[in-house]
This record gives structure tokens, sequence and C-alpha cells, in this order.
């Protein structure tokens, strides 16, 4: 016998969002990687922590070496995006820098539990050489964001810095010391400008022929 209409009505078609599912596969691998290193990542935690059959992940991705490459990826975007914003933020206050970085690493400290995720993979990287072009990138594309008010050598310090002040906030818990940071940088940028050798020209034309040298080599 065939079903009313009103019976039919009764268990309405379950709506399939492939990309939301491939999504959350993917978010679930960022975690898992971070927790347990990638040589001990498997498609069936990753399910698990996901909430899904273990045979969504084999169909989103058939071997565990795509969905690896899918989760890095993933977190290589967030971390170029989030260091854009960085940049955009220096170019928009080249005045003051220690204020604008200091917010900046104030901002991405709101969502903790991402930033845990993001610096237990950083860090471990000590361990997996597989992950060291995120580390790579990391410190790469925050140097370039922090050479825009700076040389190549200072730059590379208020990285330093910034990534300790980060990684010391996250462990303790402790809000992030925002004059501190603020000041310290400041200061690393006026030894700079201190350091300029007149004979290079003055202050800010030497300091951004340098930065801008430094920034056109790739």
């Amino acid at each position: 016998m065939g079903r009313t209409e009103e019976q039919a009505g009764a268990a309405p078609r379950r709506t399939r969002d492939p990309e939301g599912r491939r999504a959350a596969i993917v978010e679930a691998a960022v975690s898992v990687i971070a927790e347990r290193g990638i040589g001990n990542t498997t498609h069936r935690l990753i399910a698990a922590r996901a909430g899904v059959p273990l045979g969504s992940t084999t169909y989103y991705f058939p071997s565990l070496g795509d969905l690896v490459d899918a989760a890095l990826e993933k977190v290589a975007d967030e971390c170029r995006t989030t260091l854009a914003g960085w940049e955009e933020r220096l170019r928009a206050s080249p005045a003051t820098p220690g204020p604008v970085i200091a917010d900046a690493a104030a901002a991405y400290l709101e969502d903790r539990e991402r930033a845990i995720v993001e610096y237990d993979l950083y860090l471990a990287a000590a361990r997996d050489e597989r992950l060291r072009p995120l580390v790579d990138a990391w410190i790469g594309e925050m140097t370039r964001a922090v050479a825009t008010v700076s040389d190549e050598p200072t730059a590379r310090a208020i990285t330093a810095l910034v990534d300790g002040a980060l990684i010391q906030a996250l462990v303790t818990d402790r809000p992030l010391d925002h004059r501190l940071l603020s000041t310290t940088v400041d200061a690393l940028l006026r030894g700079l400008h201190d350091g300029n050798d007149p004979a290079a020209g003055t202050g800010n034309d030497a300091h951004t022929r340098k930065r801008e040298q430094w920034r056109s080599v790739d």
C-alpha cells in the first residue's frame, strides 16, 4: 500500500550539507593533529572528533595524507589571513606600531581555544618536520608584517618577542601584558632609528630604503 501525503510528510528528508560536513572533518583533523601529532592521526580518530561516521572521512578524503594536507592548509590560510590583518593595521597607523602590535596580539588571544590549537601545531614541529612549513610561514608572514615599520633584523626580533608573549599568555592563562609588549616593541624600534648611519641618510629615509630592499627579495 502506498503512503499517504500526510504519512510521507511525517518523516521529512534530512537536509544534506556536504560542504559543512567536509569542513567539520577538516576542523576535527586540525584538533587531532595538534593533540596527537601527524604520526598518530587516523581516519577513525578524526571521525570520532567530528561526530561523523568513519565512512564520511574516507568519502571526502580517500587517503589520510589528503586529509592531513587539507587540515594543514586550513591552518596556514588562517595564519595568513590573521597576519595580513596585522600588516593592514600597521600600514594604517605607522606612527604607533607598539600599540597596534599589542592590540593585534590581544585580539588573536580572544579565541583562546583556537590559539592553543595553532600553537600546539607550532610546537609540535619540534618533533615532526612535516609541520615545519607551517612554522616557517607563521614566522615569515609575521616578520613581513612587522617589516612595514622596521628593517629585517628588528622585525625578526619583534616577531620573537610577540611569539614569546603569546605563548606565555596561553601557558599561564593570564591576560597579555599589553603595556609591556607595546613599550618593548617601541623601544626596539627606537633603537633601530637611533642606530641609523648618518652617512646612509637620516631617520625614516634610510629606514625605509632598508625595509623596502629586504621586502622586495623573495
